[in-house]
């Protein structure tokens, strides 16, 4: 905490980084907060705690939530209870089920349970331009493994991402960083 209230007091004291120097490059200028864990570790709004590609297309053929389809899942990361984390997945395209009316859903899982649908898209024989989706939340304290998962209501569906280069798509993932306050 000494350190925190240090580093603080150092932002202050330089006048370039003061909030009310009147250089128009730095006006409203707010330091960043850091917060300091128990452990010694520091921690930044938007630190990353991991972060998994996937390069290649993913089948979606489960027709159930519980046996949905794993799509991508990031490493294993430890968090304190307090600290609120943003998990973020984005993908390049969804082909969605060639059958009228059929559905197409994204999940969130957390330790192999779901902990809700992150999109929901019912488009017969056609497919949507890729996006991104971001879900903030503060985790209980442990280990924890998120993955984003899916499932469709009948047919199959595909969730697109490729290698990079010209031609083809860029790789979708998830990343999960320390949400900002």
């Amino acid at each position: 905490m000494l350190f925190l209230v240090l580093l603080h007091a150092i932002f202050i004291a330089i006048p370039e980084f003061a909030p009310d120097n009147p250089d128009p490059a730095l006006q409203g200028y707010t330091p960043t907060t850091v917060t300091i864990t128990s452990g010694g570790v520091i921690v930044v709004p938007g630190q990353e705690f991991a972060y998994n590609e996937f390069t290649a297309p993913q089948p979606i053929n489960a027709t159930t939530e519980p046996t949905a389809n794993v799509i991508v899942t990031a490493a294993a990361i430890t968090v304190d209870g307090a600290t609120p984390i943003e998990i973020e997945f984005t993908n390049r395209r969804m082909q969605y089920p060639a059958v009228g009316g059929a559905t197409m859903a994204l999940v969130l899982y957390e330790d192999g349970a779901s902990i809700g649908q992150l999109s929901l898209g019912t488009i017969g024989n056609s497919s949507e331009l890729g996006f991104t989706i971001t879900r903030r939340m503060t985790p209980l304290s442990g280990s924890h493994t998120y993955s984003v998962r899916g499932f469709v209501s009948t047919g199959s569906g595909t969730v697109h991402a490729g290698v990079g280069g010209s031609g083809n798509f860029l790789p979708g993932s998830i990343r999960i960083t320390r949400a900002g306050s």
